[in-house]
């Protein structure tokens, strides 16, 4: 199962990029349509380029339907680098817990055995899903399997708009050091990875709290080492769940020669569900 890809768009997309026309409703045979939220422009940070996610190679999800069991679904090709797609399922291919109770249909991505589904006062409870603590850099991107969404389909209509359950950080860095090692933390012990627990309302809006044990830190790492430069910034791309940095957060780079550069701010920032809260550049080492 391969990540979904941020891309850079030529055009305008809808929040939702769903392309319906490609769609063949005779000749479903047991699969599912998708499409994937774009990512909302965020306030004073927004960015001035349309970001949307596209499936990948190998990418799977998780459906859970009335009272069966969850089934993994895998992306037809001819959909690789869409953001919509078709998904067929995969034989024998199940979710170990327990059977789900649900007047329609919830997907997730990524696919992961530990996914449960059960209902709640507002709507469901899906657990199983995580942000992970260790991520890889992945150039322009974000990390395989660490940008979680789930979709809800109540009319059982066979048509998935996905929700993007976190949000991403965008660190920009110049200078002349090789980074081989990138961690945030919040200055006021927020909660950045781990297991998360989401509720998803009748609207299939989800909304996201971290567990107990969850981690209050994430690391990028560069294997092999990014080397930055003066001339033009080099974007780095952290997941996480929707965070208030009440009191600012704290990053710490690492570079080749396990030196690292502290840089913290102290103002209040939030990261937001579907959106990209991008910081201004910074310049580390020598100049």
């Amino acid at each position: 199962m391969k990540k979904a890809t941020i891309i850079l768009s030529v055009y305008i997309l809808s929040l939702i990029g769903c392309q319906e026309e490609s769609f063949d409703r005779n000749q479903r045979m047991g699969n599912y349509y998708v499409s994937v939220e774009t990512f909302e422009k965020q306030t004073r940070t927004a960015l001035s380029d349309d970001r949307s996610i596209v499936w990948s190679a190998e990418d799977h999800i998780a459906i859970f339907e009335g009272n069966k069991k969850g089934q993994a679904y895998k992306i037809l090709d001819s959909y690789i680098g869409k953001n919509y797609g078709e998904f067929t399922p995969v034989q024998d291919v199940t979710i170990d817990g327990p059977e789900s109770h649900i007047d329609g249909v919830i997907a997730v991505y990524p696919l992961s055995s530990d996914l449960s589904i059960s209902s709640s006062d507002s709507g469901y409870e899906i657990t199983g899903i995580s942000f992970p603590s260790n991520q890889k850099y992945t150039v322009n991107s974000f990390t395989d399997h660490t940008f979680p969404m789930a979709a809800l389909d109540i009319d059982e209509t066979d048509n998935l708009s996905f929700k993007n359950i976190g949000g991403l950080l965008k660190l920009r860095l110049k200078g002349n050091n090789s980074v081989s090692r990138i961690t945030l933390t919040g200055n006021s012990n927020e909660l950045l990875s781990g297991q998360a627990i989401i509720s998803l309302d009748v609207n299939g809006i989800p909304y996201v709290k971290m567990s107990a044990n969850a981690d209050q830190a994430v690391t990028i790492e560069c294997d092999p080492a990014v080397q930055l430069n003066n001339e033009e910034a080099t974007n780095f791309y952290i997941s996480i769940p929707p965070t208030d940095f009440k009191a600012g957060f704290t990053v710490t780079i690492t570079d080749i020669k396990g030196v690292n550069t502290i840089k913290t701010t102290s103002k209040r920032n939030k990261t937001e569900r579907s959106k990209i809260l991008s910081m201004p550049e910074v310049t580390i080492g020598d100049s």
